[in-house]
Formats: structure tokens, C-alpha cells, sequence
């Protein structure tokens, strides 16, 4: 008998060896993710800053954030009667505070006070016609000292991006978050004249290698619109690295599977598909994306009425197309235009957008 138990023993101590690997190895892999470099000095790592929300003199919320970071996730929005809220600012004299403004601890004494502005209904309801928001649409970048690979309209020069992305820096344009577009939609918040969105699509190893650099140079927040189910960036994939790269940078889902030529299973099927494989796409996506739900880009801009309902099953609020033109206070959420940008677009067209 106990011959016979000796094999099932072996066996036995085999799994459990087995097992104990793999778990080492996950939580190996996890830590690495989570202890990721995020560019943050020593004295930032110390330094923190209690963030304090007023309203009329009334403390709304407070929280803690690392110093350094940015206020990217503005979750709160106050209400008042006959009033719509015209953002969170430092002091009367201060500019609003921004979707890229950076936190200054020892400046700010470690406390940060932010102060809701407000505007009549009737006044904005005034203004809002004139509030006319680009979302700018990018997709690769070349080297003009090197180029390689091809080239088409969609492929832009770096020194074109630059010049672009220092335009907006120098002239103090607001980067609104997704949230606050939606809040703007649903008429809860204010968003300033000079607003815009800079968006790249198809995650490519431009994208990072000569796209993000720039954008972190002049500190201008970005979207970049994420395939989730397939490798990017030079062979690496979500198993291994984070939902974002840059505190310049947000990824936000272009579908799991259902995007372009060898893309997945379901390609071409976000037109005309089950809104039900639409929806667990998508939901798979966002969950590979820390779960943020608040837009889709769609693939090659293509959508029905099928595309729309498995996005409200998946819960994602906002939708980008590409269909020229911009946000405004009555767009539609989930058909939102862009503004494609093109290979060739000299500095003084794409001023032009602004005007």
C-alpha cells in the first residue's frame, strides 16, 4: 500500500511546488507594476498637501496629495440654486485651476484651499453658445532627421508637434477632463473659451518614443486611445505594464478586441454586432484600464445604433468620433467630433482652430 501512495505523495508535493511559484511570481510581477518610477524627486515622495474644497466659506471635502501631482480626477462639483459652477480656484486673483496644474506643497504651506467660483444661470446660458472645444486627433510622429517607415496624412513631424503643444502651453490653454466634459454636457460646470483636448489614437511606439516626450515637455495633458487586448509599444502588453506612463498622460480605451486588421476575434464588429459582445469588450477593456468607463474612441470612427447600446450596457459616458468639428454645450455625448490633425498643417492653420 504504501508503494502505491508513494507516486500520489510526489505528485502532491509537485502541485503544491508548482502553486508556490506561481504565486511568487504574481505577486513579483504586481509589485513591480505598483512600485513603478513615476518621475517623483525625494522631497515630493516626503511632502504632501492637504487639498481643502470651499464653497461660499463652507468647507465641501478635503483629501491628501502627494506633492507633485496633479489635479486630474476634479470629482467635485457643488451645487447651487439658480447658479452653475465656474470652477476651483486658489485665489480670486489665481487662473482656474487647471486639468494640468501641479501641486506646490512647501509653496502652499501643505494646505491648498480651493475656492468654487460661481455664475449665474442666466449668464451662462449667455455665454455658453460661444464655448467651442477642439478635441485634437493625432495618431503617429516621425523623426524629420530620420524618418522611417510610412508616411501619410496622419503621420506628423515631431517639430510640427512641438510647435504645436508650445503654442498651447504659451497661451495658457484649459485642459478640461473627461469628467468635466460630461459635466459640461449635462450643464452642471462651466468650461472656460480657450478650452482643448489632445488626443493620439493606435498606442504606437511613436506615440511614446516621440509624442509623450513633447507633451511632458510643455506639460499639456493628453488622452492616449488604448487597444487593450493586443501587444503595444515594441512587443509589451497590459500583463505587464501600467494604464499610464506620464502624470501628462491618460489611456483610455479604443476597444479590447474590436479594432483594425489582426486586432482580435471580433474585428469590424463594433458597427454591426451583438451590443452584448460590444458591451463585455468593452467592460474587459476598461478593466485592463483600472476601470475607467468615462470615453471610447471608436475604431476608424465607425459606430451604429448597435456600437451606442453596447456602450451604454458598458456604462461609458462619453464617445469620440471622427467627424470634424467641436464640443459644444449641446453635443451629443456619445458622438462626439474631433479635429483630425494632418501631416503638412503649417503653425498658422492650426491656430486657426482657435478662432
Amino acid at each position: 500500500m504504501k508503494e502505491h501512495k508513494l507516486p500520489i505523495i510526489i505528485a502532491t508535493i509537485f502541485t503544491i511546488i508548482i502553486l508556490i511559484l506561481i504565486l511568487v511570481f504574481a505577486t513579483k510581477k504586481q509589485i513591480e507594476i505598483e512600485t513603478i518610477d513615476l518621475g517623483l524627486t525625494e522631497s515630493q515622495i516626503k511632502n504632501h498637501c492637504h487639498i481643502q474644497y470651499f464653497s461660499d466659506d463652507k468647507k465641501l471635502d478635503e483629501y491628501e496629495m502627494l506633492d507633485g501631482y496633479l489635479f486630474k480626477d476634479q470629482e467635485i462639483v457643488p451645487i447651487k440654486d439658480n447658479f452653475v459652477f465656474n470652477g476651483w480656484y486658489i485665489d480670486s486673483n489665481a487662473e482656474r485651476v487647471n486639468y494640468s496644474t501641479e501641486l506646490n506643497c512647501e509653496k502652499n504651506n501643505d494646505t491648498i484651499k480651493l475656492n468654487a467660483k460661481w455664475i449665474t444661470t442666466n449668464e451662462w446660458n449667455n455665454i455658453k453658445p460661444s464655448v467651442s472645444i477642439p478635441i485634437l486627433m493625432y495618431h503617429y510622429f516621425y523623426d524629420p532627421n530620420n524618418p522611417t517607415g510610412e508616411m501619410n496624412s496622419n503621420v506628423l513631424s515631431s517639430a510640427d508637434f512641438d510647435a504645436e503643444m508650445k503654442y498651447l502651453s504659451e497661451n495658457s490653454f484649459y485642459y478640461p477632463s473627461w469628467l468635466e466634459i460630461n459635466d459640461f454636457l449635462d450643464g452642471k460646470i462651466t468650461l472656460p473659451i480657450k478650452s482643448v483636448i489632445v488626443t493620439d489614437d493606435d498606442n504606437t511606439a511613436t506615440w511614446f518614443n516621440i509624442g509623450l516626450p513633447i507633451v511632458e515637455k510643455y506639460k499639456v495633458m493628453a488622452t492616449q486611445f488604448t487597444i487593450t487586448g493586443t501587444e503595444w509599444w515594441d512587443g509589451h502588453s497590459y500583463d505587464n505594464l501600467p494604464a499610464s506612463l506620464s502624470k501628462y498622460v491618460i489611456m483610455r480605451s479604443h476597444t479590447n478586441a474590436m479594432h483594425g486588421p489582426n486586432r482580435g476575434e471580433f474585428v469590424g464588429y463594433m458597427k454591426g454586432g451583438d451590443p452584448n459582445l460590444i458591451a463585455n469588450d468593452l467592460i474587459e477593456s476598461a478593466k485592463r484600464l483600472g476601470g475607467k468607463k468615462e470615453v471610447l474612441c471608436y475604431p476608424a470612427g465607425e459606430y451604429s445604433d448597435s456600437t451606442l447600446d453596447g456602450l451604454r450596457m458598458a456604462g461609458y459616458n462619453l464617445g469620440v468620433t471622427t467627424k470634424p468639428g467641436t464640443v459644444k454645450f449641446d453635443s451629443i455625448k456619445l458622438e462626439l467630433p474631433r479635429i483630425r490633425i494632418s501631416s503638412g498643417q503649417d503653425l498658422t492653420s492650426f491656430m486657426g482652430i482657435f478662432n
